[in-house]
C-alpha cells in the first residue's frame, strides 16, 4: 500500500496529476488563435475596391417613415441591425435581425411591416414616394436568416 505520509509517492503523484489537470484546462479553455485555424490551402486577396465597395449583405437601406404610432422618422436597415429614428427621440427604437420573422413590403400602399416571431408587427409608412426594392426584401431575409438565435435554458 503506497505511504499517506507527508511527502510520500502517493501525494506527490495525486499533486502532479492535479498539476496536470489544471494546465490542461487552462489549455483547453484558452482561445483558439485564428491563424493556426487556416488550411494551407485557403488564402484570401484584399484588394482596394474589395475594402471601399459595400457588398450588398452590408449596404444600409434607409427611408423615411411614419410609424404605426403617427410618428415619423428615419427608418435604417443596416448590417446588424434595424433602427427606427424617430423625430422625438423618446420614440426611437432598434432591433436587432433575430428579433423578426420576416419583412413584408406592399409596394402599392407603400407599407413595409416587420414581422416579430410572436406574430406582433409594427407598421410603417413609406413617406416621398420611395419604394422598396425585391432587393430590400432578399437582404432583410439573408439578415433574419443569418442572426444568431438565442434559446432560453429550459
Amino acid at each position: 500500500m503506497p505511504s499517506l505520509k507527508r511527502g510520500g509517492i502517493f501525494m506527490k503523484s495525486l499533486y502532479g496529476l492535479g498539476l496536470s489537470a489544471l494546465l490542461f484546462a487552462g489549455w483547453v479553455g484558452a482561445a483558439p488563435d485564428p491563424l493556426s485555424q487556416l488550411d494551407v490551402d485557403q488564402t484570401a486577396v484584399i484588394t482596394p475596391a474589395a475594402v471601399t465597395a459595400p457588398s450588398p449583405s452590408s449596404e444600409m437601406y434607409v427611408f423615411n417613415v411614419r410609424e404605426q404610432g403617427g410618428h415619423e422618422g428615419r427608418l435604417t436597415f443596416g448590417d446588424q441591425e434595424v433602427t427606427f429614428e424617430a423625430n422625438h427621440e423618446k420614440h426611437s427604437m432598434s432591433w436587432n435581425y433575430n428579433m423578426f420573422k420576416k419583412l413584408k413590403v406592399n409596394s402599392a400602399h407603400n407599407v413595409m411591416y416587420l414581422v416579430m416571431h410572436g406574430g406582433e408587427s409594427i407598421r410603417f409608412r413609406i413617406l416621398g414616394g420611395e419604394t422598396p426594392s425585391d432587393v430590400l426584401t432578399h437582404v432583410v431575409a439573408t439578415r433574419i436568416a443569418k442572426a444568431p438565435r438565442y434559446r432560453p435554458a429550459v
